[in-house]
């Protein structure tokens, strides 16, 4: 059975190791192998999806005291738009998804982020979770994801997890971006040996040693990145990794990158099977396009992003001088910036339906630039 928890964990879309695995539960007397033949028999009549679900929650619900424990499970009851706690979803007759965070609305204690965490992983019903998103840990002035942080580090191996999401919040409505602090994450990459994609959105992120074997998206969202961060992408080592969106911010909320920060990332030796890059919510970038286009990197891309920051006209016309280095893009985007009608104009007429133009914030002639995200 060992076996095959292993081989789910290395593929959690193997069916026939799902088939299996689920004889093996229904010969232990384990409810959950009916729950897996339900889920299975979904790919072959899916006609019958909607009634083999219904069966399936029934299940859920007569064992979720005893798969979940009765913190998670009296936390599952605690409901609605901004109250709720826990959200999962099943699959196979296990947790395969769970965003955790506090409510918006102390009704009566609850359990904190940190113990709702332990509590999930300890449960037999979170052994193949696939997807783990954390929201705020608190509602009041500032949220400070560093001690769930902690958490996650000590916890030990979670090697079903493929999808990890930290600062699962709406800005603004819930929370401005720099209103939280998320702390160094460099410890939790081996906690997730099988992590396929990473999104930390928030203030104060550090990341570390950032070296991880199986990573093929990562996604920084900040209004302040600081130069240590900013130096760890320089050093990374994601030979898996093909997405990477970072945005940068404002200085005035900690945002600390210069262009010439940006020569050991875009050198790409740690990168070799990237595709797509986001330098975006720079309010340095003008000053970076001759140092994107002479860098080695540019060369793999297939997707650069560089929109949401203050790109003006004086940007656009280096892109235009050093044409023949974007020419091989798929996609070139210069979204909510400062260009012009005419700046646009031009850059299309060089580079052709490769550049991505929606809106803007405004052009060159504003008094003042900022990026989309500052807050």
């Amino acid at each position: 059975m060992r076996d095959l928890e292993t081989t789910i964990y290395e593929n959690p879309h193997n069916l026939d190791a799902w088939t299996s695995y689920g004889h093996c539960l229904t010969s232990a007397g384990d409810p959950r192998g009916d729950l897996v033949t339900s889920e299975l028999a979904k790919v072959k009549l899916p006609q019958e999806a909607e009634a083999l679900d219904r069966q399936s929650q029934a299940t859920i619900r007569r064992y979720v005291l005893e798969w979940l424990g009765p913190e998670m499970a009296q936390a599952l009851l605690i409901t609605g738009e901004y109250d709720w706690l826990v959200q999962l979803t099943w699959r196979f007759g296990f947790v395969w998804s769970a965003r955790v965070r506090r409510a918006s609305a102390d009704l009566e204690p609850v359990p904190s982020v940190e113990r709702l965490l332990k509590t999930l992983k300890r449960s037999s019903a979170s052994r193949f979770l696939y997807s783990l998103s954390i929201g705020l840990p608190d509602w009041g002035e500032h949220a400070d994801f560093r001690e769930i942080v902690a958490t996650l580090d000590k916890m030990g191996e979670w090697p079903s997890v493929r999808r990890l999401f930290i600062g699962d919040y709406e800005r603004p409505d819930e929370m401005e971006i720099s209103w939280t602090t998320i702390g160094n994450i460099g410890k939790i990459y081996s906690v997730f040996p099988n992590l396929e994609w990473l999104k930390v959105q928030g203030g104060g992120i550090q990341l570390g040693k950032l070296h991880h074997a199986k990573l093929q998206t990562l996604v920084i969202q900040t209004a302040g990145l600081a130069a240590r961060a900013v130096s760890s992408l320089g050093r990374a080592n994601l030979p898996s990794l093909s997405n990477m969106e970072i945005w940068f911010g404002d200085e005035h909320f900690g945002a600390e990158a210069t262009p010439d920060m940006l020569g050991p990332l875009l050198l790409g030796d740690g990168l070799p099977r990237l595709r797509r890059l986001g330098l975006m919510n720079a309010e340095i970038i003008d000053d970076c396009i001759d140092i994107i286009a002479g860098s080695r990197l540019l060369s793999q891309l297939e997707v650069l992003d560089l929109s949401m920051g203050t790109l003006t006209s004086r940007g656009v016309d280096r892109l235009i001088y050093h044409a023949a280095r974007f020419q091989h893009l798929t996609s070139l985007n210069v979204s909510d910036n400062f260009l012009s009608t005419e700046a646009v104009e031009a850059l299309v007429r060089t580079l052709g339906t490769s550049v991505q133009s929606c809106q803007q914030k405004g052009d060159e002639n504003e008094s003042v630039f900022y990026v989309s995200v500052s807050e």
